[in-house]
């Protein structure tokens, strides 16, 4: 993120979003940083399948973590338009992609902790999961109920 905001002086990172950093000079930077993100998403994936064993809350949880690898990508592949208008469909796909991107983040979260609590018994990785549970459900809510011209400060305290 910082990059980003050396790179584009002239955005402002409170009232625009995080995406619109691929409009408009070094425009290409933004969606490569999305397909890392989803790489690196589809990798860990990968660990935290082979590590954990297969239970019914860890089967969700790792459901719920691909869907958010694959929405991640979509939104890497679509690029977005701004949030003012008007609308493109590379804009609606990279928009609805990242919504449940940062819906099914937060779900994978909650059925990790809820793994560690009934599963092993770790009260210390029940409790940090549900820290970060709802911190990045409450910025999800957050993202939807602000106001237009918060949704780049939202952003960026989800991630």
């Amino acid at each position: 993120m910082i990059l980003f905001h050396l790179f584009r002086t002239d955005h402002d990172p409170l009232l625009q979003t995080m995406s619109e950093y691929t409009i408009g000079p070094f425009g290409f930077f933004f969606p490569i940083a999305l397909l890392i993100l989803g790489l690196s998403s589809l990798l860990s994936g990968i660990a935290i399948r082979i590590m954990l064993p297969v239970t019914p809350l860890t089967k969700k949880s790792f459901r719920a973590f691909q869907l958010w690898t694959i929405f991640i990508i979509i939104t890497g592949i679509f690029h977005t338009d701004y949030i003012t208008g008007p609308y493109s469909f590379s804009g609606i796909m990279h928009g609805v992609a990242s919504y449940f991107a940062f819906l099914f983040f937060p779900i994978s979260l909650y059925y990790i902790s809820q793994f560690y609590r009934k599963e092993i018994g770790s009260k210390f990785n029940y409790y940090r999961y549900q820290v970060y549970f709802y911190v990045c459900l409450s910025g999800f809510i957050f993202y939807l109920i602000s106001p237009l011209g918060y949704k780049g400060m939202t952003q960026r305290i989800f991630l």
